[in-house]
Formats: C-alpha cells, structure tokens, sequence
C-alpha cells in the first residue's frame, strides 16, 4: 500500500517535471530565445502562474532542458527523418517540443520505459495541443522508439 502510494507520487512528480520541461522548451522556441541561457528567468515566470507546482524540480528541469539542447541538432535530425508525409517547417510549436522532450527521453534517458515516455507525450500533447497532436506525436515516437531505442530499453 505504501509502495504504491510512493509509486504515484514519483509519477505525478515526473509528470510535473516532463510538463515543466515542455513549457521551457516552447517558450524558448516560441520566443527564438537564446536557448538555455533563460532558463531559470523561464521557471520563474512559469511557477509565478503556477506556484509551487514545480518546487524541487529546478535541478532536474534544468538537466533535461540543457540536456535536449546539448543534442537539440540530432534529436531534431531524427524526428525529421520520421516525419512520414509532413514536413518540419508545418510543425506546431507544440508538436515540435513534446517530440523533442520525448525523442530525447527515448534516447538517453535509460531508466525511464519506453511507454513511459510515449504515454506521457500523448497526454502533453492533449493537453497542450489540437485535438489530433496525441495521435499525430504518437505516431512519430512510436517510429522513433522503435528505430532508435537500445535493446536494454526496449526491456524495461
């Protein structure tokens, strides 16, 4: 009962931080800023809307944004190269930065699953999105993960 009550605190707190993340990346390619440079004024502008929501996770946030950044231009390579009958320039904002945020996670980040990150994208995508970005964006991880995932990924 305890393991599960923990279990869903650790889910709701990455759910918080993949949004966080989402939010940064967006803003920073919605308003062609510098890139990781902002990233704390970012967090501060988005906790003043939402406060306390990503409390604890600055550190972590800031990891995956500088992370994404670091490998912006492949990561960018692949989802392009997956992008079966739609072109990159037609993307969405949005689209584009849960693809990023989840295309990395697909590729670096080994301890989380792979349905994990698809989920969770697809709900991003609901969320922040049209009301075809869930199937659109699943679509594409779904290419990605299967062409771009480690073996040790692929059996979490």
């Amino acid at each position: 009962m305890e393991n599960d009550r923990q279990e869903k605190q650790r889910s709701a707190g990455r759910r918080k931080l993949r949004e966080a993340v989402f939010k940064v990346l967006f803003s920073i390619d919605f308003g062609n800023r510098s890139g990781t440079d902002e990233i704390g004024m970012i967090l501060s502008s988005i906790s003043e809307e939402e406060p306390g929501q990503f409390t604890g996770l600055e550190k972590e946030i800031t990891h995956y944004v500088e992370s994404i950044y670091k490998r912006l231009e492949e990561i960018d390579g692949i989802i392009k190269a997956n992008l079966l009958n739609w072109s990159w320039e037609r993307l969405l904002a949005v689209d584009k930065n849960i693809l990023r945020l989840a295309t990395y996670e697909l590729l670096y980040e080994e301890h989380v699953p792979i349905e994990v990150s698809l989920n969770e994208a697809v709900e991003i995508a609901k969320a922040y999105g049209t009301e075809k970005s869930g199937k659109f964006v699943n679509g594409i991880l779904d290419v990605i993960a299967k062409k771009h995932s480690s073996e040790e990924k692929r059996a979490l």
